[in-house]
């Protein structure tokens, strides 16, 4: 079994420098509404639970936390100061609408950050604060991605500089974040950075859920010689049923008669002869594995392709 993972659909692009078409003054204000509301929630995470209870996260942001702990200046100030750079440098790599975009989200965000400082933390303690600070700052960073900028330039690494090796990139900019979060050990204590550990975990995986549009669900795609196998297999253990692209229901029925399988006199079938056939599924993401599991066992030879845009429950994308 072959697994793929394949990019969100070009109209919900999320990778830097790719944006959504043209859009109307309406459109915009709805946009820039989003990169605000994420941009001070994800200001709220980082005052209001995180940066109070000695918890910091990954990324320009971490490194921002822990600039300010050793020079006792206010976190937004370096937020915007040290993300600045690195738009600028990125300028004429992007679109200017990006720039924009990306500017006005950070200045929320940092402005934000300083008028909540005096604030009182909502919660005091370790995991309810690194749980409630995750989500916010997660949320908060996945709306501004989502509308088409970013709140952490260390982040967008691969998309802006076209770095070939995508996959060090990534591993390095992992990394610097392990460093910075065992730095956290050090200046507030192991116990504070493993909560700092779970809130930058649970920060990760919402950004990456507003990115996909809010939603559980996710289109698999899958090519395979037998799909009446997995078809019948997935439909009894999962109760689901295949998607076949731009094919009335009548000629799916024709296609799963047609492939009722060849045997020879030892009972083997020919794959040779048999053509691959493409259709999808819709997985919600906690049944994701159990059914690879289910597929991977109907056929190890299926090629299985998991969209990174979400979609609704009936198949339909988010928009």
């Amino acid at each position: 079994m072959k697994l793929v993972r394949v990019p969100a659909l070009p109209a919900k692009q999320t990778d830097f420098g790719r944006l959504t078409p043209r859009l109307t003054r309406t459109q915009w204000g709805f946009k820039l509404l989003m990169v605000v509301l994420g941009s001070f929630l994800a200001a709220v995470g980082l005052e209001l639970f995180l940066i109070p209870n000695g918890m910091i996260v990954g990324g320009m942001t971490g490194v921002s936390a822990l600039f300010a702990h050793f020079t006792e200046m206010r976190l937004g100030l370096f937020l915007f100061v040290l993300n600045l750079p690195l738009i600028l440098l990125s300028y004429r790599r992007v679109r200017r609408e990006w720039v924009l975009v990306t500017f006005l989200g950070l200045f929320v965000f940092s402005v934000s950050t300083l008028f909540l400082h005096p604030v009182p933390a909502l919660l005091e303690n370790g995991l309810p604060a690194a749980l409630g600070g995750g989500l916010a700052l997660g949320l908060g960073i996945g709306l501004v991605v989502r509308y088409g900028g970013t709140l952490d330039t260390l982040e967008m690494t691969n998309g802006t500089w076209k770095i070939k090796d995508a996959g060090a990139a990534y591993h390095g900019v992992m990394l610097l974040n392990l460093m910075i979060l065992t730095g956290a050990g050090f200046v507030y204590g192991w116990e504070q950075a493993m909560y700092s550990i779970l809130a930058y975990l649970l920060a990760y995986e919402m950004v990456h859920f507003a990115m996909r549009g809010f939603t559980v669900h996710r289109r698999v795609n899958i090519t395979s010689l037998w799909p009446e196998d997995i078809e019948q297999e997935v439909e009894r253990r999962l109760g689901r049923i295949a998607q076949y692209p731009q094919q009335p229901a009548n000629e799916v029925v024709n296609n799963r008669e047609e492939l009722t399988g060849e045997e020879d006199a030892e009972g083997a079938r020919h794959r040779s002869r048999r053509t691959p056939h493409s259709f999808s599924y819709v997985v919600h993401f906690m049944e994701m594995t159990k059914f690879k599991a289910i597929v991977g066992a109907a056929d190890p030879l299926a090629v299985i392709t998991v969209e990174e845009q979400g979609v609704r429950r009936d198949g339909r994308p988010v928009h």
